[in-house]
């Protein structure tokens, strides 16, 4: 976890074996609770989503805002119709 930025979970996460397999347990948990209150949906079905999430993250390694993430598309240049500047401009 060197040089990870440790207000950012996903930067430290440290993704190992032993951790997706307690992502699965803990997926496997919730979703028991999950099923426990099927007769009041409002509960089961929140717990049901968090599970698949779980479960979902557990198996692709992948942290759950890596999920949602937008890739950063490259920017072409001259984007806005004008020529990059060759040196930094600096205000002195």
């Amino acid at each position: 976890m060197t040089g990870a930025d440790p207000l950012n979970s996903c930067a430290s996460a440290s993704r190992t074996r032993a951790e997706r397999v307690l992502r699965g347990v803990v997926a496997l948990v919730v979703a028991a609770f999950a099923i426990s209150f099927a007769d009041q949906w409002w509960i089961a079905v929140p717990a049901g989503l968090a599970a698949t999430v779980i479960a979902v993250t557990a198996i692709s390694g992948r942290c759950t805002s890596d999920l949602v993430r937008r890739r950063n598309e490259p920017v072409p240049e001259e984007a806005f119709g004008y020529p990059e500047a060759p040196t930094p401009i600096g205000v002195e």
